[in-house]
């Protein structure tokens, strides 16, 4: 008959109160597993069975190489660096591979996450930046950028600066842009609306319609209902002051200048009370500085002695 070997065996517990002797085993019948002693540690170690099932964690500075194994994760760690790990792990929705590839359906990474090269989301990853076609976000310059604007002055698109200076639209023609505290907008056809619209300036400023300058060149169609100019109040027709009308509706009868001594009508009718005319014609009559003349007529206003008043 075959000798029999048995070896110590009890519980868990009893085993982890039992100290063996240096190289002595006893059997774990709870885990079914075998302790291995030193002669001074409690419990001994536990060794690993063929499908480490019982294990938590695979550590040691040495090598370890394990051949057509099949590691459960379910409750276990596996620790150390991608270069360590000379295989591929994978449970059909993550995998690793033994260049160092990570693949996974849905997975959530925490820590310090550190790319200098690869793509994500569609994005190229580089040291400094990531971009896309002609869409780039640089941490190095601190800019963000769109279309061919390769900076602030050069291209067209959209580019940000760190320090909050701004080009949209192209660097040489139309643009909005904010460089050097300078704000350029530039457009064939520009609209601001809103409830309230100001503009402001050193010489000038606009708010809700009302403009003032002190230096101002406006051109085209100007249209005024009211206000001031030149110290002459104005209305939706005419233009007024102390003692004095201008109208631009005036018809017939109806004064295009009125003063206190001097009216003039709309139907071509002069009234005045001290008037001065020095040239021009009168009824038929040339007039000049100092007499009325017609052919083979002269009134003179400037007569003396013998000379002739009227000839």
């Amino acid at each position: 008959m075959p000798t029999q070997v048995q070896f110590r065996r009890g519980t868990s517990t009893q085993n982890d109160n039992f100290t063996g002797a240096a190289g002595e085993l006893s059997v774990d019948t709870t885990n079914n597993t075998i302790r291995i002693h030193n002669g001074s540690t409690a419990g001994g170690f536990a060794s690993a069975r063929a499908d480490l099932s019982n294990t938590s964690a695979i550590t040691g500075s040495s090598t370890t190489t394990l051949t057509n194994k099949t590691i459960n994760l379910s409750s276990n760690t596996l620790s150390g660096t991608i270069a360590q790990f000379n295989t591929a792990l994978s449970d059909g929705d993550f995998a690793t591979l033994a260049d160092g590839t990570i693949t996974a359906s849905n997975a959530t990474l925490s820590g310090t996450i550190t790319a200098n090269t690869g793509a994500i989301g569609g994005w190229d990853i580089t040291s400094t930046a990531i971009t896309k076609s002609s869409v780039e976000l640089n941490s190095s310059i601190n800019f963000i950028r769109l279309g061919t604007a390769i900076n602030l002055l050069t291209g067209s698109g959209i580019f940000l600066s760190g320090s909050g200076e701004t080009l949209i639209g192209s660097a040489s023609g139309h643009r909005i842009s904010f460089i050097g505290g300078n704000l350029t907008l530039s457009a064939s056809n520009a609209i601001l609306k809103g409830n309230t619209v100001e503009i402001s300036g050193s010489n000038f400023h606009l708010l809700n319609g009302s403009i003032s300058a002190s230096n101002a060149t406006l051109s085209g169609t100007i249209t005024a209902n009211a206000g001031r100019i030149g110290g002459f109040g104005i209305t939706q027709d005419a233009i007024t002051g102390s003692g004095f009308f201008l109208s631009g509706s005036a018809t017939g009868d109806g004064f295009f200048i009125s003063a206190s001594n001097f009216n003039v009508k709309a139907n071509g009718q002069v009234t005045g009370s001290n008037v001065l005319f020095t040239g021009g014609k009168i009824g038929g009559f040339t007039l000049s500085s100092d007499a009325i003349s017609g052919t083979g007529f002269l009134l003179s206003g400037s007569a003396i002695g013998n000379d002739c008043i009227i000839s």
